[in-house]
């Protein structure tokens, strides 16, 4: 009889909870590979912005499924969820531990419990349906999308421009609606793996401080030369990495809309607010895993080896 991998390690929590450091630390005491579960931490052209571990934080450890991917392109929870599967068991195979580390929810929560099936959408439709939203404007798009589909329009802002157009692609190149999709059974990707899942959630002071001071930081050490570059690719803004915390407001002060310091309060309270709700999800969430542990500091290695090795 084959036997199960072992337990897949994940480390999850608000952004900068201290996530990345506990990682290293776990991975240097356990022959661990990092793997990156940050929906912006993929993207190639903005390691600052997407607050990726610099090559001092990663030291000797591998990391993957980190600037993998260009802004330009679209990634899903479900494809993530594929690359992080094959990453996954090539660790095992080479008698590694696979440690995901991230805050994106919905991209552990495709992996740990499977997404429902998605038809293809052509770049023909995606760039019609694009030139629509952008032709009509949000409002009386949204109301086009209530008729097609009023399930998944009416959770949807009509100024959430990416799902929008996203519910439209879908009924565009299947002809039936997202919510009919949803609705599906979800596809199991590893009904083989079982998960050890640790929670960071600090005091919230804290970790608002924390956010403040790294926004502060990465401005000093290149984030507006980031922004600068991305803007220089004139990208579709529908893309799912210009939503990178802070990148906008960045963009507005380089497009002289708004001083240097009205761009980092911004992005200070864009990122605030991005814990805020992680904080709930995770708190809320019941994902499958056979063990979860919530730690308040990420000092607190030992520990979290101790529940890793020992649960």
């Amino acid at each position: 009889m084959t036997r199960p991998p072992s337990p897949v390690w994940i480390i999850a929590g608000p952004t900068a909870s201290g996530k990345t450091a506990l990682a290293v630390e776990i991975a240097k005491r356990s022959n661990g590979t990092i793997i990156n579960a940050d929906s912006m931490q993929i993207y190639t052209e903005i390691p600052i912005i997407s607050a990726q571990p610099t090559a001092t934080e990663r030291g000797d450890i591998p990391h993957k499924l980190y600037g993998y991917l260009s802004i330009l392109q679209r990634m899903t929870a479900a494809q993530w969820a594929k690359d992080a599967l094959q990453e996954i068991r090539m660790v095992q195979a080479n008698g590694g531990q696979p440690i995901l580390v991230g805050g994106s929810g919905l991209y552990l929560q495709a992996l740990m419990q499977g997404f429902s099936p998605m038809p293809d959408v052509s770049q023909a439709i995606r760039q019609h349906v694009t030139d629509l939203y952008d032709m009509l404007g949000p409002a009386p798009f949204h109301e086009a999308l209530q008729g097609i589909d009023p399930t998944t329009a009416a959770r949807l802002h009509p100024t959430d421009r990416q799902r929008c157009i996203r519910a439209r692609e879908i009924f565009e190149a299947s002809g039936k609606p997202l919510s009919h999709w949803q609705a599906q059974p979800k596809e199991s990707l590893a009904p083989d793996f079982s998960y050890r899942m640790l929670v960071l959630l600090p005091d919230r002071e804290w970790l608002y401080e924390r956010i403040n001071k790294r926004f502060d930081t990465m401005v000093k050490i290149g984030a507006l030369d980031e922004a600068r570059a991305v803007q220089a690719l004139n990208p579709d803004p529908g893309l799912t990495g210009l939503q990178a915390l802070g990148l906008q407001a960045l963009c507005d002060y380089l497009d002289k809309r708004v001083t240097l310091f009205e761009a980092i309060q911004s992005g200070q309270t864009q990122s605030r607010q991005y814990a805020k709700r992680q904080y709930t999800w995770f708190r809320g969430q019941d994902l499958p895993c056979g063990a979860r542990l919530e730690l308040q500091h990420p000092d607190r290695v030992n520990a979290a080896e101790d529940f890793f090795k020992n649960v």
